[in-house]
């Protein structure tokens, strides 16, 4: 399975085999961000979806799911969801947590 595509200058990747990937597994564990440790930019950024929610519940479920595609499901489901507010602050949440992914000494390498 390869990483990704290129498409001109971009990138595209799509695998869990890419760090650049936010379903890729962080080794050792995963990363701490905002004083959680979660294996996956993707459970994070759902992690983070939910908590803006206040869905405690689906908070919860998403810091135990097992894969990364488990929490994109679960971050799906947050209830309520304020789709406008999510949309003006998702960018910077989503770099916020990639900063401390790619500040994992391990990440630096790669």
């Amino acid at each position: 399975m390869g990483v990704g595509h290129e498409v001109g200058d971009a990138l595209y990747f799509y695998s869990s085999v890419s760090p650049l990937s936010n379903f890729y597994a962080v080794p050792g564990g995963g990363f701490a961000h905002e004083g959680v440790t979660l294996p996956t930019s993707e459970h994070h950024m759902m992690h983070a979806k939910a908590m803006q929610n206040e869905d405690a519940v689906r908070a919860d479920a998403i810091r135990h799911a097992k894969t990364p595609k488990q929490a994109k499901a679960l971050g799906r489901k947050v209830t309520p969801f304020d789709k406008e507010r999510w949309g003006r602050s998702r960018q910077a949440i989503v770099t916020r947590i990639l900063v401390s992914k790619f500040s994992v000494p391990w990440m630096k390498c790669h």
